[in-house]
């Protein structure tokens, strides 16, 4: 413990030995004390016995000393050695917008935002452009006008959106194969007179004109979370080949990628409302059979950029239903109903739901899925998607 931003408040390094994804040394930050919210970064990767502070260059802050775990015969970690952290951290420098506090979440951004049916003005904060699409998060006081330009798409994130077209709610309108398109040809929408709205906005970056990409790394990525208010630097986001990452294993080969992503909670009772992150597939590439039988949300997509031309969701057929996953891989493209997904639109849910429309629980109480997956088409560009991952214990 100490307070290496000089700031007053104890900050807490725990050291982990591992195996991954729990190795290395984690650096928990004191954002907002009042408010409990704290940023997590992990500062090494390497498995990690114990951890001491000190000023080692003389700089007149607290810099980080740690050493290897490494057992003979019980957890040995190959070319065990004693390395030093400098502390490059500045003190926070302003003080935090009421309605949104943003912070750093184990290499992801996060964002901590306000009930919307207490604020009194909306707001809104940068977070990501990828696919010549700007992404930001926005909040919306009951009743109040949210405007939407042409071009733009909307996808809510808590409360509803009222328009021509009905009601726009966080996790669609009919089940999968259903679409709908995420813009609208109103100037305006209409947060809900209750709750507010809490929203993502995804509209095209101004000068750009490319919307397809012939491979992973031609797609446009620039990371816009600033969290230098909270004295921290955002690091930049990249795709990652899904065969590179602790799990990907199973894509060996596959010309799939991740990137991963921002976490969004209310403030005040730090309750989870949704995750995203987002996807790249070449020509003809599954993203794999899946069922998120260790998942615990309710997932909803939207299309950035259909590169391959017919790629989207697939979803098995009911009389499939109980194959095992290398059984449902193995299944050519007629056991499965697929639906292709135009840019900046959603399909329907794929989750089981009861008479009541409320999702059907498994075991561990996770969320009761068929096999589906995302499904590349046959043009020579990828395709881009972005995944919203609603907490399926909030009323939505």
């Amino acid at each position: 413990m100490g307070s290496l931003d000089r700031d007053d408040n104890e900050d807490a390094l725990p050291p982990s030995a591992g195996p991954n994804p729990n190795k290395g040394i984690m650096y928990y930050k004191a954002i907002d004390l009042a408010n409990g919210v704290f940023a997590k970064w992990r500062i090494a990767t390497g498995s990690s016995a114990r951890v001491a502070l000190g000023d080692f260059n003389g700089k007149g802050n607290l810099d980080v000393a740690s050493i290897n775990y490494n057992v003979v015969g019980y957890y040995e970690e190959p070319d065990p050695c004693v390395t030093v952290h400098m502390n490059e951290i500045v003190q926070q420098t302003s003080s935090q917008n009421p309605s949104m506090l943003p912070s750093l979440w184990d290499g992801e951004g996060i964002v901590y935002l306000a009930d919307p049916s207490l604020v009194v003005k909306s707001d809104s904060m940068a977070l990501i452009e990828i696919a010549n699409i700007a992404i930001s998060i926005e909040i919306y006081p009951p009743g109040d006008t949210v405007p939407i330009g042409e071009g733009e798409g909307v996808k809510v994130l808590y409360g509803t959106l009222e328009g021509a077209s009905g009601t726009r709610k966080p996790l669609g309108g009919a089940p999968f194969p259903a679409t709908a398109s995420t813009t609208s040809s109103n100037e305006t929408l209409e947060a809900d007179s209750v709750q507010g709205a809490i929203i993502l906005r995804m509209t095209p970056v101004p000068g750009t004109s490319e919307s397809e990409w012939p491979d992973a790394s031609k797609v446009p990525v620039k990371t816009t979370f600033d969290l230098s208010k909270v004295g921290l630097t955002m690091p930049s986001l990249i795709f990652t080949k899904v065969e590179d990452l602790w799990w990907g294993e199973p894509f060996k080969g596959r010309e799939f990628y991740n990137l991963s992503g921002f976490h969004f909670r209310f403030l005040e009772s730090k309750t989870h409302i949704a995750h995203i992150q987002f996807w790249i597939a070449d020509t003809g590439v599954s993203a794999g059979a899946h069922n998120h039988s260790n998942d615990y949300f309710e997932e909803i997509h939207v299309d950035l950029s259909l590169g391959t031309g017919d790629g989207g969701m697939s979803q098995i057929n009911e009389e499939h239903e109980d194959a095992t996953q290398e059984e449902a891989e193995a299944l050519p493209a007629s056991a499965y109903t697929h639906k292709v997904l135009p840019p900046l639109y959603e399909h329907g849910r794929m989750w089981k739901t009861d008479a009541d429309g409320n999702a059907i629980r498994g075991k561990n109480n996770v969320v009761v899925y068929p096999w589906h997956k995302w499904q590349a088409g046959t043009g020579s560009n990828v395709d881009v998607w972005l995944a919203h991952e609603f907490n399926p214990d909030l009323f939505l």
